[in-house]
């Protein structure tokens, strides 16, 4: 193949990867356009316009946080899509090309999925016991007598020994498939399908008896919806309870009543804590010179925390079973969780403007005086129509009107 046709492979290779990452597998966050963009950057020889148009796009995705029916537009793609035609473009005006570039993909389809799915969470909610599709309203708590009833067992250190003929369950195969626990998401179940292929390798001891284990998959694979790191509880719970023998109904209402709290909890601590706190710091990276090490740095450190918490709650699950509210009120998490949200607000208020200084780096003074008053003028106009106008849309509007002063101007 030509240079060219090598390109355009390895970017819809990439950009493919980016559209799975984003809600399906694995969730590494390389959807993120801190991400995206500088890679397909890199892939075209244009690192520079790959690092400008991944911090101007991850700007915008602070405007959204991924929560709920939310809808989420994909940033990542479309990041990908406006290197490819900033670099295709020169200077200032390929910049705004870029930019505009993406405006289609980040209005797609992903509107009509969220109210889609708005629809099946609130039926899935009614289902799931809680009118809020599985979420717990705030200022709610977890409970706190136990979901279920347990059979009596020997105590370890304060916790219930597991009555299993496991020795050691198989807690690596389950974690490895939880990372495509949203891979078979749908609308009838959501989550429940990847949920019980995830849970299987630690009730395969069950199938000395057929009819249980049948009906246990069975139970595994039904409706759930929560946060996808933290699924890992409700799998490791339901599955000790499975080999502690507790009823089937019981069963069922444990893996019922765990859908809200670990939404609220995940939503709390990685959609508005964790992730804009860590791609914080790989923006003020980028500001700073760093270039390619500061997203090589976000990537580490991000998943470091994302793997750890998926496997926390997979362990704490399986050991705690049906006393698994007692994992949900350790400390450490708590306190996490509590001061996530400062930290990112402080991350957040160091980046912003040292990236306003890195993107108009090679702008004139009298250049940057208008985009500040036009900045001022906007947070005015965003405030005044907050229902009808959204930042990304007048961030794009303006790109737009960049573009095409610049074209002129030339």
């Amino acid at each position: 193949m030509s240079p060219p046709a090598v390109l355009q492979v390895m970017l819809l290779v990439w950009g493919t990867l980016v559209g799975l990452d984003l809600v399906s597998v694995p969730q590494a966050m390389i959807a993120r356009p801190i991400v995206a963009g500088p890679i397909a950057g890199a892939i075209l020889g244009d690192v520079a316009t790959g690092l400008q148009l991944g911090v101007l796009f991850e700007l915008f995705q602070y405007d959204i946080l991924p929560v709920g029916a939310v809808r989420y537009p994909e940033y990542g793609p479309a990041t990908i899509a406006a290197v490819s035609a900033a670099h295709a473009g020169a200077g200032t005006l390929g910049f705004g090309l870029g930019a505009r570039a993406a405006r289609p993909r980040l209005s797609g389809r992903h509107g009509v999925v969220a109210r889609q799915g708005a629809a099946q969470c609130r039926r899935g909610g009614r289902r799931a016991g809680g009118r809020n599709g599985g979420h717990t309203p705030p200022g709610r708590s977890w409970p706190g007598p136990p979901l279920v009833r347990r059979r009596p067992g020997r105590r370890r250190g304060g916790r219930v020994a597991p009555m299993t003929t496991a020795a050691r369950p198989p807690l690596g195969r389950s974690l490895l498939r939880l990372f495509t626990v949203q891979g078979s998401w749908n609308y009838e179940r959501m989550q429940g399908i990847g949920m019980g292929v995830a849970e299987q390798p630690l009730i395969r001891d069950l199938e000395g008896n057929g009819t249980a284990y049948r009906a246990a998959v069975a139970r595994a694979a039904h409706f759930f919806n929560a946060h996808p790191y933290l699924c890992g509880l409700a799998v490791g719970a339901t599955a000790r309870a499975e080999h502690d023998g507790v009823p089937p109904q019981q069963v069922e209402r444990l893996r019922t009543a765990l859908c809200g709290p670990l939404g609220a909890l995940g939503d709390r601590l990685v959609w508005a804590g964790w992730l804009p706190l860590t791609s914080g710091l790989a923006l003020i990276g980028v500001a700073l010179g760093l270039g390619l090490w500061a997203i090589f740095g976000f990537l580490i450190v991000y998943n470091i925390g994302h793997v750890a918490l998926r496997w926390w709650a997979l362990r704490a699950g399986w050991a705690y079973g049906g006393q698994v509210a007692t994992a949900l009120r350790e400390p450490v998490l708590q306190r996490a969780a509590t001061l996530s949200a400062p930290a990112m607000a402080l991350v957040a208020g160091v980046a912003l403007p040292l990236v306003v200084h890195y993107l108009t780096g090679g702008f004139l003074s009298w250049t940057r005086a208008v985009l500040a008053v036009v900045a001022a003028g906007g947070f005015v106009l965003l405030r005044w129509q907050r229902a009808r106008l959204t930042g990304l849309r007048f961030g794009l509007v303006l790109l737009a009107l960049a573009a095409l002063i610049g074209w002129f101007w030339r």
